[in-house]
């Protein structure tokens, strides 16, 4: 009897001892479990707001935390590019950090927003990084008068015109015109569009270059961005002589002879001056001197047009060759071409361009010849005047 109650203690001691264990084995393995399992159960996730769409220059972003966050380890490891005075907010007890500019995001950049080592009160540490985009600026849609225009003039009805692609309401306007003119302004459009006149007249003949610049009403101490540069000169004063000097007089009518067709390619014949210039959608292409009829003889004055071409038109009346022929009338007995050329190749008037000579055509020297006829196709319109 003993001898079995002996044996059924040994057998307890066992059990328990292979119970303990068992514990122990459990234990450790829920102990190693569970720091294996902890962060995961509580990592943190977080989401930018907002998710899309471009971020006004005076708006507010958030970063929206799954977990409350330890603002210290957060604020001290939070990094912004471009850098800039950044302001932060907690709210919604530490989930919610609200990041706003101490004025204004720059305008149409991307900014990285990145954060190492954020620690939630659980002790869990995470990494984060964002972007977001900010709109941009107001650009300029339109511009009068246009890039590189001749011969301005700016009046109540034609002012300096600014067109935006959208409201320059929150914005301050810089604009510099070179040499300076006092400006006033006319706003339209819901501030969209800009009427600018000069108190005084402009000087006659003067290059001007302007420049746009903008700058956030909010940011008072930023600096202005250009937006636009544009350029025009205005119409100069007529011209009173025409030099005698051919050179400086072809000079003189590139620069005062004035478009009388604003579209597509013409010819304009000034027989004052002997000159001819061509203009495509009224900018000047080129000019040239000529020799028109003489006193009896005269080049039909009007508008006219080019009838007919011909590389080499030959003459019945006359025994000669128009090389590079353009009828500029009808019955094509008055035209556009090279200095007449005889049979045997010897060509004359080369001394008499911009002097009346002709019988009624005009003439032209060797080589701008050929470009007008080679520009200039049927139906251009010629004016002729004095």
């Amino acid at each position: 009897m003993e001898i079995k109650m002996e044996a059924n203690k040994r057998i307890k001691k066992s059990v328990s001892f292979a119970f303990a264990i068992v514990l122990l084995i459990l234990g450790t393995l829920g102990i190693t479990y569970t720091v294996k399992a902890y962060p995961k159960i509580f990592e943190t996730r977080a989401e930018f707001s907002p998710k899309e769409g471009r971020v006004e220059l005076t708006q507010e972003v958030s970063i929206i935390f799954s977990e409350t966050m330890v603002p210290e380890s957060v604020e001290k490891n939070l990094s912004v590019e471009p850098s800039g005075q950044i302001l932060l907010r907690w709210e919604d007890n530490n989930r919610k950090l609200v990041l706003s500019p101490e004025t204004v995001w720059q305008a149409d950049k991307n900014y990285a927003v990145n954060i190492q080592g954020a620690r939630n009160v659980m002790f869990v540490e995470a990494d984060f990084s964002f972007s977001f985009q900010t709109e941009a600026m107001p650009q300029m849609a339109e511009f009068s008068p246009p890039p590189g225009s001749q011969d301005v003039i700016i009046d109540i009805e034609d002012p300096i015109t600014l067109i935006f692609d959208q409201p320059i309401t929150g914005y301050r306007l810089k604009v510099d015109i070179n040499p300076f003119e006092k400006l006033t302004y006319n706003l339209k459009d819901n501030n969209r569009r800009i009427e600018l006149m000069p108190e005084k007249e402009l000087k006659k003949g003067q290059d001007y270059t302007v420049e746009i610049s903008l700058r956030h009403k909010i940011d008072e101490k930023g600096q202005f961005v250009s937006v636009y540069k544009s350029n025009f000169k205005t119409k100069p004063l007529p011209l009173q002589e025409w030099s005698k000097d051919l050179s400086l007089r072809l000079e003189q009518a590139k620069e005062f002879t004035e478009a009388k067709i604003q579209t597509g390619k013409y010819i304009d014949v000034n027989l004052k001056s002997q000159t001819m210039a061509i203009f495509e959608d009224g900018k000047l292409v080129d000019a040239f001197l000529i020799s028109s009829g003489k006193a009896g003889m005269e080049t039909p004055l009007g508008e006219q047009k080019i009838y007919n071409k011909h590389p080499k038109a030959w003459s019945n009346r006359y025994g000669l060759y128009m090389p590079y022929w353009n009828a500029i009338v009808a019955d094509g007995k008055v035209g556009i071409h090279e200095l007449p050329e005889w049979p045997n190749g010897y060509k004359e008037g080369q001394n008499h361009l911009g002097i009346a000579v002709s019988h009624g055509c005009i003439r032209l020297g060797v080589g701008p010849a050929k470009t007008v006829f080679d520009w200039a196709p049927i139906g251009t319109p010629v004016i002729v005047h004095q």
